[in-house]
Formats: C-alpha cells, structure tokens, sequence
C-alpha cells in the first residue's frame, strides 16, 4: 500500500473511476515553502526545471514505489494565468514521453502574474510567483480502477540585478538519446539548453552575439556520476548526420579555435559552451541547430574514470554515452555574425577582410 506523505494543510485528492471525477471541491492545495528543482534568474525571465524524482521525494513517503506505480506529473502551472506560456512542458520535449522525466517552464516576468520589489540595499529585484504542481497516483492494486490526484503549491522567488547583460530567453535542447552501450547508465538525468546574449567584445571579436550551451548532470544523478564534454558541433538544419557541419567543440571538449569558443565546467557536472554567432558560407539561414555528446561515469566505477577524463588536446577516442539536440536558433534580428564557417568546417573572422 502506497502512502502519501502528510504534509501542512489538506490535500486535494481526486479519483477517477468508471469515466466519473469524484472531487473534494472544499479541499485546498498543499502549501511547500521550499520549491524542489532549478529555479534560475536570467535577465527578464525565469527558468524552472525541476525533475520527476524531486516531486515524487516531496509528495510520496516511498518515491521510488510511486515511480514503480506510475506515479506522474500532470501539470506544474505558473501562476494563476491558465494560459499555455505559463505552463510547464514535459521534458525533452521530443524524446519518447517514457523518457520524459523532468518539466521545464521558461517564462518572462511580465507574464503569469509575478510581482517584483525592489531592494535598494542590494539593487536587485526579487520577482514572486507560485507554481500550481499535480499529481497522478494510480491505485496500486491493478484490479481497481481509480487514480489518485494530488495538488500542492511552491513557491518561487527569482533575485535579479536590475542592470542586466541583453539576452534571449534560454531554449532547452528537445530531444535527448542514450548512444552507450552499458545499459544501466541509460536512466541519467540531463540537460541542455542554449540562449543568446549579445557582448562588447568576445575573444578577438568586437561587439557580437554570443550563444551560450549549457550542458548538465541534474539531480540525483549529479551526486552518483561524473559528465566530460565530448564534442559539439552546429548544422544549418536539424539533422545532426549533415555533412555541412561546424565542430567548434572535438572529442574530449577542446574547443577548435580559443579566439571564438571557451569552455567553462563546474566540476564534472556542468559544461558552458560559449560561441560566437557565426553563418555558414554560402548557405544562408536564418537559423542554426546545435548537438553535443557526453560520456559519463559512475563516480564508484573506477574502471571507467578514463572514460569520463579530460584530454585537451585530444588524445583519447571512444563512444559517447548520450547525444543532445536543439529545436531551431534563431539568427539575431540585427547584429551580424562576424564569423563565417567555410566548405571545410573551419571558422574565420569575416570582420577582417
């Protein structure tokens, strides 16, 4: 028998059973102070992405047996506004929905009803909102055919300088793939996301656009394994197998050309990628499709450390564990790229001639 955790107020519970919604409509939601998860400032907008797992620790006494269950996530609403920009999105948006095991929601502050005060002792904006989280619980006995809803809030509370750097909300990658050939690290959890911030100056740049790719062990994956960066590569369309590619990051994550890549880690569970704004000769596009590929290890498998160590320049080759794709870029609306990628895959500074 699966029990629910008992939390600060009353639950909403609801069940499903022969097609009927059986509702306590006097029940009020849960309210958690902490929420679980990522929550991010960035510039005018907030991310949020907090995985299943997260939510099944704060909702159920034993996560693992709702997991086992089909314990799921309906919905995470952002504010009081039902409209669809303010709601959560499965996560990676493309990848089989048995894969989906986190939600994201990227929203701008104008929007879902956020309220902002500012402290003047610190200069910075503290932007308030709540999320709006249910539950799916099936019934753990198969022969009974009813599910069990829970509904709680969280709150969220985003600090922000209020001078900020020009950028674009984050885009998360939509479809993420386990290429390994060890079955048991096929459950990892990930993430990848790209913006655009446009800079004064950038390696030997002037004013450019800069895109920055984050790629991430999230949690609890983040505790048990260590990520290195294999490679990442650009294409002018969605199909990561193109020959008209641009691989500003080779095996083992060194960047092709210091003057317009640099590669920031955080530990071995988070790799930054920033890359100046480029356009591929002779094949004009106004938008660009970025893939990565990481290996990664179980901090405790001490066979496998070669597999998940840094080599710049490269000296080690072997298969990735998982690939990564973006949804489209967008090309910035005004400021040019100053670097061009040529027939070869090879970037120069176009400013210069």
């Amino acid at each position: 028998m699966l029990t629910l955790k008992l939390l600060t107020l009353t639950v909403v519970i609801s069940a499903i059973t022969a097609g009927r919604v059986l509702e306590n409509k006097n029940a009020k939601a849960t309210q958690i102070r902490d929420a679980p998860g990522r929550l991010i400032c960035n510039g005018g907008d907030m991310e949020y992405h907090v995985p299943d797992l997260s939510l099944f620790e704060l909702a159920f006494l034993n996560p693992s047996v709702a997991a086992s269950v089909g314990a799921s996530v309906e919905s995470i609403q952002i504010g009081s506004n039902s409209s669809t920009e303010c709601l959560a999105q499965r996560y990676p948006r493309l990848s089989p929905s048995t894969l989906q095991t986190s939600s994201v929601a990227v929203v701008n502050f104008e929007q879902c009803g956020f309220t902002a005060m500012l402290d003047p002792l610190t200069n910075t904006i503290r932007y308030s909102n709540n999320a709006t989280i249910k539950m799916r619980l099936p019934s753990p006995q198969p022969a009974i055919s009813v599910v069990r809803r829970k509904t709680f809030l969280v709150d969220l509370h985003c600090d922000s300088p209020t001078m900020v750097t020009v950028s674009t909300p984050a885009t998360y990658f939509e479809r993420i793939t386990f290429i390994g050939s060890l079955p048991h690290l096929g459950g990892i959890l990930l993430s990848a996301k790209s913006r655009q911030e446009v800079r004064p100056s950038f390696g030997s740049l002037g004013e450019t656009v800069v895109h920055i790719i984050t790629v991430a062990l999230d949690d609890p994956s983040a505790g048990a394994y260590d990520m290195v960066g294999h490679r990442c590569w650009a294409t002018p369309d969605s199909n990561p197998f193109a020959a008209r590619r641009y691989e500003f990051i080779t095996p083992r994550g060194c960047q092709q050309n210091e003057d317009f890549v640099t590669v920031t880690s955080v530990e071995q569970r988070q790799y930054v990628y920033e890359v100046a704004d480029f356009e591929f000769e002779d094949h004009p596009s106004n938008h660009t499709f970025f893939h990565c590929e990481v290996n990664v290890c179980a901090k405790a498998d001490a066979d496998r450390a070669q597999h998940c160590a840094k080599s710049c320049p490269s000296s080690l080759s072997d298969a990735s564990d998982y690939a990564l794709s973006s949804a489209a870029v967008a090309s910035h609306l005004t400021l040019r790229p100053n670097v061009v990628i040529d027939a070869n895959g090879a970037p120069r500074n176009q400013s210069l001639h």
